[in-house]
C-alpha cells in the first residue's frame, strides 16, 4: 500500500514547480532553449535598481564558467551570478552580485543540478525575452536606485560601501543631517607645498640664508643690535599703502 508523504523536503517539492520563477514563466526562448525548472529551487534577489520586473535575461557559457545575467524591464542588465564549473559548490548556492561587484542575492540549486547546467546551453550567450523567465514576486526585494550609491574615480576605480571624504588643498567638508557641505576656503600653503614638496604645515621661510646664516628651528631670523661696521643704513623697513611691510635698500649720504 502506497504511503502519503506528508512533510516533503522543500527542495524536492520546488523541483516540480516553476518557483523561484513566476507561474506564468515559460522558461523557454524563441530558439527553443529551455531552463529546467528543477535547476533552481529558491532564490533571494536584491540588486540595486531591481523591482518586480526582474528576470533572467541571459545565460553565458564559457570554458570554465556559466553566468546568469539578471535584468529589469527594458532589457537592462543589473546583476549576475557566476558558477565556476571547476569548483561547483556542494551546497548548491550561487551568489549574485551587481555590476559593481556588490552582494545582490543568491540562487539556490543543488550540486547535482549545477553539474549539468553547462551542457544544457550552447557555448556563448543564450537570450531569454521578458516574461519568459520572470522571477516570482516573493523572490525579489525591490531596491530603488535613487541617490548616489557609488562613484568612479579618475583612475577608473569603482568606490562603494563605507567611504571617507577628506577635504584637502583648502576644501572643508561638513555634514548636517543627510547633507554634505563643501566650502572652498583656499590653502595658504598651496604654493609652498606644490613647489617645495614638503609638509604644508612646516614653517614657511622664503629666505634660505642671510650671509650664509640659516634661520632658527622656527624659520625665523633674529636681528639684534651689535657692532657697527658702517654708520650708514643698510636697508629700511617701510609700510606700503596696502599695509604690507617692505624692505628696501637705504640710500647713503650723497647717493642719488
Amino acid at each position: 500500500m502506497a504511503k502519503e508523504i506528508v512533510y516533503e523536503e522543500w527542495r524536492n517539492q520546488n523541483e516540480q514547480i516553476n518557483y523561484p520563477f513566476d507561474d506564468e514563466a515559460t522558461l523557454t526562448n524563441e530558439d527553443g532553449a529551455t531552463i529546467d525548472r528543477s535547476l533552481f529551487v529558491d532564490a533571494r534577489l536584491y540588486p540595486v535598481g531591481g523591482d518586480y520586473s526582474l528576470y533572467l535575461r541571459r545565460v553565458s557559457v564559457s570554458e570554465d564558467t556559466v553566468r546568469f545575467y539578471l535584468a529589469v524591464a527594458g532589457e537592462v542588465e543589473i546583476a549576475y551570478a557566476e558558477l565556476d564549473l571547476l569548483a561547483i559548490p556542494s551546497n548548491g548556492l550561487v551568489p549574485v552580485v551587481d555590476l559593481l561587484g556588490r552582494p545582490a542575492g543568491v540562487l539556490v540549486s543543488s550540486q547535482a543540478a549545477l553539474t549539468t547546467v553547462a551542457g544544457a546551453f550552447n557555448s556563448g550567450d543564450t537570450i531569454f525575452a521578458e516574461g519568459t523567465t520572470q522571477f516570482a514576486p516573493t523572490v525579489v526585494v525591490p531596491m530603488p536606485d535613487a541617490g548616489i550609491r557609488g562613484f568612479v574615480t579618475d583612475d577608473g576605480d569603482e568606490v562603494y560601501g563605507p567611504v571617507f571624504l577628506i577635504g584637502e588643498q583648502g576644501i572643508v567638508l561638513s555634514a548636517s543631517g543627510n547633507v554634505i557641505r563643501v566650502d572652498a576656503l583656499g590653502n595658504a600653503f598651496a604654493k609652498h607645498e606644490d613647489c617645495q614638496e614638503q609638509d604644508p604645515l612646516a614653517p614657511f621661510c622664503g629666505i634660505k640664508t642671510i650671509n650664509l646664516i640659516s634661520p632658527d628651528e622656527f624659520g625665523d631670523f633674529k636681528m639684534t643690535i651689535g657692532g657697527n661696521s658702517a654708520i650708514d643704513n643698510i636697508f629700511r623697513i617701510m609700510q606700503t599703502e596696502q599695509g604690507a611691510l617692505q624692505i628696501v635698500p637705504a640710500k647713503s649720504e650723497g647717493s642719488p
